[in-house]
Parts: C-alpha cells; sequence; structure tokens
C-alpha cells in the first residue's frame, strides 16, 4: 500500500477597504507558490547623477512585500532582481540585482528588504532626451541551506507611475552584443562579440527566466571564459557548465557602465555525449540502415540525414522523435555512392546532433545469433502532481460558504503483469483553525472523482461517487479486471473539491491533511 499526504489550506477573511496608491506606492500582486497575494508597497528610487552620458548609480529603498511565507523560517537569504520600464528618451527594460541578504522569517510577516545602491547605465537614449523608469517587476528568492525554497514574482497592477527620471546630455552609439550560436549544447562554447563598449574589467552572469529570473556566475553555469574589451571593441568566448539544463537562458556581460544580456537556447547533454549507433555501418547502395540514438533531449523532434564528407545531404532525410529518455530509432536505405556518414540533429539544427561514419562498399559476411529475451514484471506506483491544495478564501456573510478546489492529479501505473485490478482511496482529517482549537469536520471537505484510462490499458477503471471525505475511506477510482486479460497502464485520477463551512464561523485559516492510499 502507498500513502501520499496533501496540505489543505483555506483563509476565511473580513473584506477591508482598498490602500489608496500614490506613483511611488503601486498595488503589486505575487505569484508564489502557495497562491497570488496582493498589497500595496512603497518604493522611493534615487538616481545620483540626474543627468550626464547615462552612467548613474540607482537607490532603491522599498517597503514590505505582500508576499509572505506561511511558515517560520529560521535563518534564510534572500535574492532579488528589480526590473524597470524605459520610456521617452528610451524603451526596453532596465533590470537591477541588489546584494543578497540573510533574515529570519515569520510566519506571515512583510520582509523589508535593507536599502540598496547600485551602479546602472541608461543606454540607447539621444542626447537632450529624459528616459522615464516605471517599475516593472520584481522577482525574489527564497534560499535556504543553500537550496532555493520558492520564488515570487510581484507585479504592480495599480496605482503605479513614474519613479525617477535621467536626462542624457550627450548621445553615443548603443553597445551591441552577439552569441554565436544561439542554440548550444551544454558543456561547449559561445563565441561573444561586440561593439562600443567602454574599457574596463567584463563581468559575466548567466540568468534563468524559466526558474524564476534565477542568476549565477559560479563554475555550475560558466565552466571558463576568456572576454575582453580592446578599443571598445569586445570578443572572446564563454564556456557553458555541462550542468546547466535544457533551457532558455541569458548571458548578461558588463563592463564600466554597460551590461546588455544576450539570449541562448541550452541543449543540456550528459557526460560522455550524445550516442549514435549505425547497423550496419557499411554495405552497398540498397541498404536497410537501422539508426540508434542516446542521450539526445527528451522529447526531442529527430533529423536523420545521410551527408556527403562536406555535410551536404545526399538522399532524403528521416524524421523522427526522441523518447522520454532522449532515445530513438530509424531507418533509411542507402541510395548515394557519395554518402560517408550519417548526422542526427534536434529541432531541424544542425549545431545540435551526432555525426558517424558510414561506408558505402560491400555488406560483411552474414552470421547467426540465437535470440532471446527476459520480461519481468514491474510495480504498482503513484505519483501526484502536488502536495497542495488551496480553496482560496472567502468573506463570512451569514451564509454557509463554499469554496472550490482540484485535487492535484494523481497517476497509476500498473506494470505488474497481473489481473489482480487496483483501488485507490482517500480519507480526510479534521481542518483545524490555526489557533489550534477552531475546527471543521472532516465531512466538510466533498469530492467528485474522475477517472481516464490511457489508451490501451487493459481493464475498466471505475471513478468513485461523489460525497463528502472522512475517516472512512472513500472510493477515488478503481481498475477492475477483464476475464481472461491482464490490468495494468496509466490511469489519471482527479477530483472536483468544495469546501462548505456553516454560516458562522470563527475565521482563520483551517488546514487538514488528506490521505490517499493504493492497493
Amino acid at each position: 500500500m502507498a500513502a501520499a499526504a496533501l496540505a489543505l489550506g483555506s483563509g476565511l477573511v473580513a473584506l477591508a477597504p482598498s490602500v489608496g496608491a500614490g506613483t511611488v506606492t503601486p498595488v503589486m500582486r505575487c505569484t508564489t507558490p502557495v497562491g497570488a497575494p496582493e498589497g500595496s508597497q512603497r518604493f522611493e528610487v534615487t538616481l545620483d547623477p540626474t543627468h550626464g552620458d547615462g552612467a548613474t548609480s540607482m537607490h532603491v529603498v522599498a517597503g514590505g512585500s505582500p508576499a509572505t511565507s506561511p511558515i517560520p523560517i529560521p535563518l534564510a537569504t534572500i535574492k532579488s532582481v528589480y526590473t524597470f520600464a524605459t520610456s521617452g528618451g528610451a524603451t526596453g527594460d532596465l533590470s537591477v540585482a541588489p546584494p543578497s541578504f540573510e533574515t529570519p522569517i515569520e510566519v506571515n510577516t512583510p520582509i523589508v528588504p535593507p536599502p540598496f545602491t547600485v551602479p546602472t547605465t541608461i543606454v540607447g537614449a539621444a542626447a537632450g532626451s529624459t528616459v522615464d523608469l516605471t517599475l516593472k517587476s520584481i522577482v525574489v528568492q527564497t534560499i535556504v541551506g543553500g537550496n532555493l525554497l520558492a520564488t515570487a514574482t510581484c507585479v504592480p497592477i495599480s496605482g503605479n507611475g513614474v519613479v525617477a527620471s535621467y536626462t542624457v546630455e550627450q548621445g553615443s552609439q548603443a553597445p551591441t552584443l552577439t552569441a554565436t550560436p544561439s542554440t548550444v549544447d551544454s558543456n561547449s562554447r559561445v563565441t561573444l562579440s561586440g561593439a562600443h563598449w567602454p574599457a574596463g574589467p567584463v563581468g559575466l552572469t548567466m540568468c534563468f527566466p524559466e526558474f524564476g529570473g534565477f542568476c549565477d556566475n559560479g563554475y555550475s553555469t560558466i565552466a571558463a571564459s576568456d572576454v575582453k574589451v580592446v578599443d571598445g571593441v569586445l570578443s572572446g568566448w564563454v564556456h557553458v557548465a555541462g550542468a546547466v539544463p535544457s533551457t532558455a537562458a541569458l548571458l548578461k556581460v558588463t563592463s564600466g557602465s554597460v551590461a546588455l544580456e544576450a539570449p541562448l537556447t541550452v541543449v543540456s547533454v550528459p557526460v560522455g555525449g550524445r550516442g549514435l549507433v549505425l547497423s550496419p555501418d557499411t554495405g552497398p547502395i540498397g541498404t536497410r540502415v537501422t539508426v540508434t540514438g542516446t542521450a539526445f533531449s527528451p522529447n526531442a523532434q529527430i533529423t536523420v540525414q545521410p551527408q556527403d564528407e562536406p555535410g551536404a545531404p545526399t538522399e532524403d532525410a528521416v524524421t523522427t522523435t526522441a523518447d522520454a529518455n532522449g532515445s530513438f530509432t530509424a531507418t533509411f536505405t542507402v541510395t548515394a555512392a557519395a554518402t560517408v556518414a550519417v548526422a542526427a540533429y534536434e529541432f531541424g539544427n544542425p549545431a545540435i546532433g551526432k555525426r558517424t561514419p558510414y561506408t558505402v562498399g560491400e555488406a560483411p559476411a552474414g552470421t547467426t545469433q540465437s535470440v532471446s529475451g527476459q520480461i519481468k514484471p514491474g510495480g504498482l506506483t503513484m505519483s501526484q502532481a502536488g502536495d497542495r491544495i488551496d480553496f482560496g478564501s472567502a468573506t463570512i456573510d451569514g451564509k454557509p460558504l463554499r469554496l472550490n478546489a482540484a485535487l492535484n492529479r494523481v497517476t497509476v501505473v500498473d506494470a505488474r503483469g497481473t489481473d489482480l485490478g487496483w483501488s485507490l482511496t482517500g480519507t480526510m482529517s479534521e481542518l483545524t483553525a490555526e489557533n489550534g482549537t477552531d475546527r471543521l469536520p472532516a465531512g466538510s471537505v466533498t469530492w467528485t472523482p474522475a477517472c481516464v484510462a490511457a489508451d490501451g490499458a487493459p481493464g475498466t477503471v471505475t471513478p468513485g461517487t461523489p460525497g463528502p471525505l472522512g475517516a472512512t475511506q472513500a472510493q477515488l477510482c478503481t481498475q477492475t479486471p477483464v476475464e481472461g486479460r491482464a490490468t495494468g497502464g496509466s490511469v489519471s485520477a482527479d477530483a472536483a473539491m468544495t469546501l462548505t463551512t456553516p454560516a458562522f464561523v470563527r475565521p482563520g485559516t483551517y488546514s487538514g491533511v488528506l490521505t490517499l492510499s493504493l492497493s
């Protein structure tokens, strides 16, 4: 029997009047792993100097964020990136990253960051123009024990406005930055080039928008580099570390007062690189060749292309798709005497792939080999898409309250190869208020199960009966055998869930535990 626990949370709150917003006190909405809180946050931004050739220092004093923690944390490291939209004499975004800081975090208490001052540069503005800065977003990372615990992305939704302005007194050509190639394997080099750069030490940082804007300049992302600026020309290379996963990235380059980013698409390659095997790897025209690839990107579109010595196609390409482990198999028939190699590459990009030799000639003498194989039974397992169910919040109005949510999808995989079938059930604890005294009975939570079997899964899948949860096991989903056939395959179990409270209940956050059991 397997079991999994999900934490439930729901807030019952009284309505309060909205806080008036000023041009430097916008209402922020924060996207966090536990919800999307909103609230006013004050920002004071000072540029010093406020005019010149674009170089300045930004001083920021920020108030407490509406993004708070539902649990106490004795000590956390906070990293953040502030992004401002520019208007007037320039367009685009300006991002600054203050120094990280450590702080204890109390439950549901705003974190007030320390004031900070960082150098920055206004680029691409014409002489005599004024550039206005308006807060666009803040990305905050909470790190505990060296591990990323949570990422919050906060954006203004009302009451926003210009917080600082800068006047450009002399125009200059905007710096440029190019990264070649823009799509690169992990554990390989990217060539950098640019013009109109100021002299100074070159700084390199790699940022990952898909991971909450996380940025790093250590050996885990940039294994080695050699970039310099000579007479305004930037040149050199960066070696992307082998640990970087498949993701979109921004390679940030700084020198003097200039900071620019070059977009990259990184394709993760395991240690040892991709594997590509031809069977056979030699034979006359008309030979049917099986191409087997390993360690390619999972689920990537693969192009298999026979080539001549310079790499030009010698016959039609074959397309296929790698599986979840990055493996694939494809076949083609040799039709051109000029074929000397076969390349397999991802997403139509020949730079991301593997090439292996093929010899057009006489096929080797045939031999025979005995063939056998053993198939062993697998297990009965389940996994869940998340471990929290959040019913959100509602305001007491003298009538019973109904709050809706959805069960995190549960996937059951039966690889036993038997005809036993299985049963997935759930039990619910009482929901206890944060004061530890007030409670809602377990039956306040009801569900309406829904189950879907993957194509080809044998057996009959039946959802449980809608109704309340409690200490007695309630059926979420069952799979019953079909006579003469094994049960198995993959089944997705979902449920629409409702939390119903009495008309009069003490306000607070009520939490309980839903336990799922598979047998």
